[in-house]
């Protein structure tokens, strides 16, 4: 089955190999590797899943304070542009954070709060892995 995919993560190094793994696979995939970029793709939101990079810089628009440096830019950005209206979508969060960390561990309570949540892989990740992650709870796997 076809998936309307929206990556979002800043590293143009991998994100264009990643995008071309999930288009081998079948699937559609807008990006945005910034706010402003995840902004237009909210206002004409069409995806079957988001795949959502935990740890993005600081900017203007992701504050240091509320992203706690920057680890947790993608709970601050999932919480402001997405959760509101999108919670049910199905999200992965993709991370290089070490699972035995306190900021992973706060960053997955938080988002484990919302029902589209389909859990956290380390990066780098297979695509194929990504999207039976997605996929998970429509099958009755949890995360």
């Amino acid at each position: 089955m076809m998936l309307r995919l929206l990556l979002v993560d800043e590293d143009e190094r991998s994100m264009p190999m990643f995008v071309a793994e999930l288009e081998l696979l079948g699937h559609r995939v807008a990006t945005a590797r910034d706010p402003a970029e995840l902004k237009k793709h909210m206002s004409d939101f069409d995806f079957d899943g988001i795949i959502l990079d935990l740890m993005m810089p600081t900017s203007d628009q992701i504050p240091e304070d509320e992203s706690e440096f920057g680890y947790q830019a993608g709970v601050y950005l999932y919480e402001k542009y997405m959760a509101v209206e999108h919670s049910d979508v199905p999200f992965v969060v993709l991370t290089a954070v070490d699972p035995n960390t306190s900021v992973y561990a706060r960053a997955i309570a938080t988002l484990d709060r919302y029902s589209g949540f389909r859990g956290a892989l380390r990066k780098p990740q297979d695509a194929s892995a990504v999207v039976d992650r997605l996929q998970a709870r429509e099958m009755g796997d949890s995360h």
